[in-house]
């Protein structure tokens, strides 16, 4: 067996404490950059001493961090750095990179956002510095920074934080305001500092004290707001709110003017004038008391009422532009004389006088107004049409706007000469309503719309528009209109209407006719279906008259007898019914015999009537006389029950 030995250049490998040997091959404990080199392996034995192979050992370190800011504090305006120093064999690339997404490596510069990014020799032959310089340091610079490295090793990541130190910086605060008389004006003053700021108000140089009746100041940390009460001309001043940190100084300056009513009128265009309304263009003056216009105010009277000395007013707030503004509920071919202000906080300022005009006499309306007058369609059989109202309607309310429309089609290069195709649909519309869909339209067609305003006194002039439909054919189904009126009924739900309201009189006679007189549709029904019997006078007067009474019964009926007895030899069969408040007679079942229950009527009723409707009774219904008993009783004739009182008590007998 041969024996081996491991040399590093020329000198031999001993130690076992650093070095493993196992046959041919050898292992490094504890490698650094010192054992960086070549090594060889002999192998020997007592014939010969032969080198059986050498290699070059290169040793390589990963990224390490030597020295890096982990939390620097910059003040606005100055220089600040970033120092990150890194080893490594290689020696590692660095860069650095912000939160946001930048990222920076050596020899990056940007002047206008104050970056600069270089190298500079480490402390060790193996490390370098990278140095990130913010000059001059700017609020934008504050974030989170890392320094990343790396080489054939691997690699490293370490963050860094940058505040930046800066003075208060006031937000939104207005250089003046305005305030009058016994009016308080409130002042906010907020500000952003780093670090946190203390805030206070002075006036003429002095610290301003709370005075709940004067002044209060209110509001802590980068807030504070001071509410000041002008009651004389001191309060009209310069107020300064100030803020202070480590950083520095620094001050906000707001002034309080007084504010007074417009002290010029305003310019009025010439009104334009309906039976009820008169309509103003506007433009108010450029001095407008310190204060912005909040409105217009217009103070009017009838001519023939000047004496009275009395005055309308009517207020309009302020509105982009020159208006319109509108005067409405005046009366028509009335004479007027108005004036008009420019109204701010303060109050109503110098008037624009002398305006006098005369509301027309009632009439039609004006016409409907579309914005263009010809528009093409979105769809191919649908088309929404949209107006404005009529400038005036005449006096009178709009009761609805007519719409005609038929399809038409141009002359041969002529836009202005046309010809009607088919038929024209009408359509009506309420107002407010101001739009109506066009269904059922043909595809690729030209269409003509007229439409009217119609009020009391009548109709406006047509306003004229154009539209063509689009080709192909809408995806979703319509209904061809034939004549509709915004929130009608069809033909079709009026007829029905009508035949429901004929019915519903029709069941009314006939119930009538049931209740009255025992005819009709619904007593045959109950006869013929339900076997109920007819009990009126004239129906008894048919069964006498056929057989059906008397001894044509197999079976004896109970008989209601009401009778007021005229001798001591009348009996009564049964005991006195108290009488009822509805005069009403009624045959309990409990009192027939078992065999008589299953046709004795539920119930009778005996009704007063005035007595022609008495005397007609009595010459309809004939006397009906029951078969004696044994006892010699008979029943009254309706003549003799007609001659007594009604006040004696009726007996019942059956």
């Amino acid at each position: 067996m041969p024996t081996y030995k491991w040399y590093k250049g020329t000198q031999e490998l001993t130690d076992t404490l650093k070095y493993n040997f196992d046959k041919g091959t050898l292992k490094i404990m504890g490698l650094v950059k010192e054992d960086e080199g070549e090594y060889t392996c002999h192998a020997t034995n007592p014939a010969a001493d032969l080198v059986v192979g050498s290699t070059d050992l290169v040793v390589m370190i990963t990224p390490n961090l030597i020295e890096m800011d982990s939390d620097v504090t910059i003040i606005e305006r100055s220089e600040g750095r970033l120092m990150c120093v890194v080893s490594g064999d290689p020696l590692p690339d660095i860069t650095w990179e912000k939160a946001e997404g930048e990222k920076w490596g050596d020899g990056f510069t940007d002047l206008a956002a104050g970056i600069k990014v270089t190298y500079e020799e480490g402390p060790t032959k193996y490390s370098r510095a990278l140095i990130l310089t913010l000059n001059p340091a700017q609020i934008e610079h504050a974030g989170t920074y890392t320094c990343a490295a790396s080489n054939l090793a691997g690699s490293l990541h370490s963050p860094a934080n940058v505040s930046i130190s800066y003075e208060a910086i006031f937000k939104d605060m207005p250089d003046m305001v305005y305030s009058w008389v016994n009016n308080s004006v409130n002042i906010s003053c907020d500000v952003d500092a780093n670090p946190p700021a203390t805030l206070e108000w002075l006036k003429g140089g002095q610290p301003v004290l709370n005075n709940p009746l004067d002044v209060t100041v209110t509001g802590e940390g980068h807030h504070s707001e001071i509410t000041v009460k002008t009651t004389n001309s001191e309060d009209f001043a310069a107020y300064e709110c100030r803020a202070m940190n480590p950083v520095g100084t620094k001050s906000r300056m707001v002034a309080i003017n007084e504010a007074f009513a417009p002290p010029v009128e305003p310019t009025v265009f010439w009104p334009i004038v309906t039976p009820t309304t008169v309509s103003f263009e506007i433009t108010p003056p450029t001095d407008t008391g310190g204060l912005p216009p909040s409105g217009y105010e217009v103070k009017y009277h009838k001519i023939e009422d000047a004496y009275l000395n009395e005055k309308k007013t009517h207020q309009f707030p302020a509105a982009e532009g020159v208006g319109p503004y509108i005067l409405d509920g005046l009366e028509p071919s009335t004479a007027y004389e108005m004036s008009m202000s420019v109204v701010n906080l303060v109050g109503a300022g110098v008037p624009y006088e002398g305006i006098k005009l005369e509301t027309h006499v009632v009439r039609e309306p004006d016409s409907p107004r579309f914005a263009e007058k010809k528009q093409d369609s979105e769809h191919a059989n649908k088309y929404t049409l949209t107006w404005s109202p009529p400038i005036s309607n005449g006096g009178k309310d709009i009761e609805y706007y007519e719409i005609f429309y038929h399809a038409i089609k141009y002359a041969d290069n002529k836009t202005d000469q046309y010809v009607k195709e088919g038929g024209e649909g009408r359509s009506t519309v309420d107002p407010p309503q101001t739009s109506f869909d066009l269904r059922g339209l043909k595809a690729d067609t030209e269409y003509y719309v007229k439409i009217f305003a119609k009020n009391e006194i009548g109709k406006s002039q047509p306003a004229e528009h154009f539209f063509r439909t689009q080709p192909g054919q809408d995806i979703d189904p319509y209904v061809t209109p034939k004549e509709v009126k915004s929130g009608g009924l069809s033909t079709g739900a009026i007829v029905g209407i009508i035949i429901a309201i004929l019915l519903i009189v029709l069941i009314i006679v006939d119930v009538y006719c049931y209740m009255t007189n025992q005819c009709g549709v619904l007593w045959g029904i109950c006869v013929n279906l339900c076997g109920k019997e007819a009990t009126s006078a004239k129906v008894k007067e048919v069964q006498m008259e056929e057989g059906r009474t008397g001894e044509a019964d197999a079976k004896p009926k109970p008989t209601v007898t009401v009778e007021e007895p005229q001798d001591d030899n009348v009996k009564d069969p049964e005991p006195d019914v108290e009488p009822k408040e509805e005069d009403t007679v009624e045959t309990p079942a409990e009192e027939l015999e078992p065999e008589d229950k299953e046709e004795a009527p539920e119930e009778i009723k005996m009704e007063e009537k005035e007595p022609e409707d008495k005397d007609r009774a009595t010459e309809e219904t004939p006397m009906i006389q029951q078969e004696s008993d044994g006892d010699g009783i008979e029943t009254p004739t309706k003549e003799s029950r007609d001659e007594e009182d009604h006040s004696k008590p009726r007996e019942t007998q059956a």
